[in-house]
């Protein structure tokens, strides 16, 4: 579907959808066109980088977040994301950082908690891991998406305190 627009809402808009429809190629041209017609819009530079990362293209994520952030530093979910891009690119400071930074803006974000849990995790630090796995399972909704992944995690972090 073609737009005849000049308006950036519109193709971020068609964008998000894209990616949310599996779409992604398309939802990154889409944010790109986007991008074209107003360079500095943060959101639409925090859904690209989304996007890139589902592709695994982490450091073309990092580099949307990095510029969505130095546009507008109260995005927590932006934070979110790029800690999980640091994660899969294992810099588990950099990780922890952004999820605190996440939690400075929204301290009950059940996804900050637990991607700061699993970068603990991964720095060994299981006592830590263990009250941001814990926090983010209180905080959450019943039907939050990632509650089988955190229930999964802090199986595993009791076990590794069992075996220590």
């Amino acid at each position: 579907m073609k737009l005849n627009s000049r308006d950036p809402l519109l193709f971020r808009q068609r964008g998000e959808i894209r990616g949310e429809l599996g779409e992604t190629r398309a939802g990154i041209a889409d944010l790109d066109e986007a991008l074209r017609l107003r360079p500095t819009d943060p959101d639409s530079l925090a859904t690209r980088g989304f996007l890139w990362a589902h592709l695994k293209e982490h450091d073309r994520a990092l580099a949307d977040y990095d510029a969505a952030l130095r546009l507008d530093r109260a995005m927590p979910v932006t934070y979110v994301n790029r800690g999980m891009s640091r994660l899969q690119k294992r810099d588990f400071d950099g990780a922890i950082a952004d999820c605190t930074e996440a939690l400075r803006i929204n301290p009950r974000l059940p996804e900050a908690l637990l991607n700061r849990s699993i970068g603990r995790y991964c720095k060994a630090d299981y006592a830590g891991a263990k009250e941001d796995c814990e926090a983010a399972l209180a905080n959450a909704p019943p039907d939050w998406s990632a509650r089988a992944k955190a229930e999964d995690t802090l199986l595993q972090i009791r076990e590794t305190l069992r075996k220590k």
